[in-house]
């Protein structure tokens, strides 16, 4: 696929690659630096994008349920503008996919700091028939060693605030696990990467642009995004049953 220039060749559809990575695993940093590189259109993270920003502290799983629809709503919005870029023909970037509150949620409910109901709750929100999903085309998990993870974290403690990071990491460790071993399953067509976040963002983002160069010349249509966000929220219940007791083992050892 040529991408010169930042523009998809003529022949072509646009791309949608959504940064999937843990907390503080420098996902922002190399969307910034592939969107100066290349001049792809780039998406902030739904949690950003609200103002003011939801508070990361919950009470009750009601009041987490409130959050995560809250953010939801906007990843709606996130989706549409994804959807119209790659109408146009561009590349679009997004800093963390589409399904945000719903991996995050599975990763509370697996290591027990929510009940299962929030997870079910959203799922339905997110596979309703006024529901904008967007299906990537490529998935790109950024895997970031534990002390880079906690540096990036202690530069920034407004966005990371240190008595999370437990909890942040336990969940990472979840959001790991499904998007490596699940998400090419649940996302027919899509390519799923992981990359080792080693180097400045500038050299992440050549080789993520690297990896866009290599994606098939002619894709296929995209999946229904509804049947996709049935089948994401059917793996993520599968997927905290498995994982609860590793989860919380990870906890407890961070």
């Amino acid at each position: 696929m040529d991408l010169t220039d930042g523009g998809a060749d003529v022949a072509h559809r646009g791309v949608v690659i959504a940064v999937e990575g843990a907390s503080a695993a420098g996902k922002s940093s190399v969307v910034r630096a592939a969107r100066a590189a290349y001049g792809w259109s780039a998406l902030s993270e739904a949690f950003d994008r609200l103002d003011p920003r939801p508070s990361l502290e919950f009470a009750s799983s009601r009041e987490l349920l409130a959050t995560e629809r809250r953010l939801l709503r906007e990843e709606g919005r996130r989706a549409g503008e994804a959807n119209r870029g790659r109408a146009r023909g561009e590349v679009v970037v997004a800093d963390t996919g589409f399904w945000g509150p719903l991996t995050y949620a599975a990763g509370l409910v697996a290591l027990g700091r929510a009940e299962r109901s929030v997870l079910v709750a959203l799922g339905k929100d997110a596979s309703a028939p006024d529901a904008l999903p967007c299906v990537p085309d490529l998935v790109v998990y950024l895997d970031a060693s534990t002390a880079a993870r906690h540096e990036r974290a202690r530069r920034d403690r407004a966005a990371h605030p240190a008595a999370l990071e437990p909890r942040h990491a336990a969940v990472g460790a979840f959001e790991q696990s499904f998007f490596v071993r699940t998400v090419p399953s649940v996302l027919p067509g899509a390519v799923v990467r992981r990359i080792r976040a080693l180097g400045p963002p500038e050299e992440l983002a050549a080789r993520l642009r690297r990896i866009v160069d290599e994606l098939p010349g002619v894709p296929g249509p995209p999946p229904e995004p509804r049947s996709v966000a049935r089948a994401v929220v059917s793996a993520l219940l599968a997927a905290t049953a498995r994982s609860r007791g590793t989860v919380r083992r990870v906890s407890r050892h961070r």
